[in-house]
């Protein structure tokens, strides 16, 4: 997290603390609503914040009320998706296995896409076998990105001919090409840029996530988000 985040980060669980409802929160900070209510989560406003919000805003209360069903009720289907997830681990499958196993490793925890982002085309390959066939995932659903630092659009055409050949991917999964300032600490070549998959389908994440936890024997309830 980029250092302007971590204090935005920190004003907006200040102002929650405070009492403060997420919109306020929002104007404040300028960071998206839903980046707020992750941020804020876990901070429970007392019944004397209730009651100064609702008199500075009577219509607050319905919208905090309906809100809360919301949120519980996306927790109960992720939660059903991650048992999902634990059920297709106790089968055993070797693919399934692996699949989860290397988005432990390398994918990002993303709540609602799953998201794996690297260089090496034999990982990515791998990666789409199991999307494709432990996940039923069809190429219509995959999103695909490149990470580079040229600014030459031919080689961009390059890079996306070779990512969109090597996955087996159709030119309608292709997004853009985003440019990534080259670092002095990376000496690695990466010819070809860093892909990206993406897949934004928020039931099959957490079934992966409840897979892991099913494979490993741990329990993480911040999964459930």
């Amino acid at each position: 997290m980029a250092s302007t985040d971590v204090v935005k980060k920190e004003k907006a669980r200040e102002m929650r603390r405070a009492g403060h409802a997420i919109i306020e929160i929002v104007e404040a900070t300028g960071v998206d609503r839903n980046v707020i209510r992750k941020w804020i989560k876990d901070i429970e406003l007392t019944d004397a914040h209730k009651a100064a919000l609702i008199a500075r805003n009577p219509r607050w209360l319905a919208g905090f009320e309906g809100g809360q069903a919301n949120r519980l009720k996306g927790q109960i289907q992720r939660k059903a998706a991650q048992e999902k997830g634990r059920e297709a681990a106790r089968q055993g499958d070797p693919l399934h296995r692996k699949g989860c196993i290397l988005y432990w490793a390398e994918g990002a925890k993303h709540e609602s896409s799953i998201h794996l982002i690297n260089t090496d085309p034999d990982m990515l390959i791998f990666f789409m076998r199991f999307l494709r066939e432990s996940l039923h995932v069809p190429d219509e659903w995959v999103s695909l990105y490149i990470h580079c630092n040229t600014e030459d659009v031919q080689e961009h055409e390059r890079m996306k001919r070779y990512w969109l050949h090597t996955l087996h991917l159709p030119l309608s999964c292709f997004r853009k090409v985003l440019l990534k300032p080259k670092s002095k600490h990376i000496h690695t070549a990466q010819d070809n840029g860093i892909c990206t998959i993406q897949v934004h389908k928020t039931n099959l994440v957490m079934h992966i996530f409840g897979a892991i936890q099913e494979y490993t024997g741990i329990d993480n309830p911040t999964w459930l988000f």
